[in-house]
C-alpha cells in the first residue's frame, strides 16, 4: 500500500519539513515490512538555506537530496538573506529576470510557480 508518488513543496523556511517528509519517508521505505517507497518530488520556492546562526549554507547540498526529481525556483534579487543560491541536489529554474515589479523578491517564485502549468505535475523522469 501507500501512495505511488508524494510532492512535497518547500516555500522559504519550508524547505526545512519538505526535506523532513523526503527523509522520513526514505527511511519509512527502508524498513522490513515498512512503506513501499513512493517516488518523491520536491519543489522548492526561494528556499531559506541558513540553519542556526552558523550553518549559512546548510540548504544547499541537503535541499532535494533523496527525492526522485526536485526543482528550485529561484529568484536573486530580493534582500531575504540566505535564499540566493541555487541548490546542488535539484534542477534550478531562475525566475529572477522574469519578476514584475509590483512582486516583492521572495514572493515572486511561489507567484511564478502557482500560475505556472507545473503545479500538479508529477515528473517519474527527473529530467522532465
Amino acid at each position: 500500500g501507500g501512495p505511488a508518488a508524494v510532492h512535497v513543496i518547500g516555500i522559504s523556511v519550508g524547505a526545512f519539513p519538505a526535506q523532513a517528509v523526503i527523509d522520513e519517508l526514505t527511511k519509512l521505505s527502508g524498513r522490513q515490512g515498512g512503506l513501499v517507497r513512493p517516488f518523491l518530488q520536491a519543489t522548492f520556492l526561494d528556499p531559506f538555506l541558513a540553519r542556526g546562526l552558523y550553518e549559512w549554507g546548510y540548504g544547499i547540498d541537503r535541499f532535494g537530496l533523496r527525492a526522485d526529481a526536485a526543482v528550485q525556483y529561484l529568484n536573486t534579487d530580493d534582500p531575504v538573506p540566505f535564499t540566493n543560491q541555487p541548490l546542488s541536489n535539484c534542477r534550478t529554474v531562475d525566475v529572477t529576470s522574469l519578476r514584475p515589479e509590483n512582486i516583492f523578491g521572495h514572493d515572486w517564485p511561489l507567484v511564478y510557480y502557482s500560475m505556472s502549468d507545473e503545479v500538479g505535475k508529477i515528473y517519474y523522469d527527473k529530467t522532465s
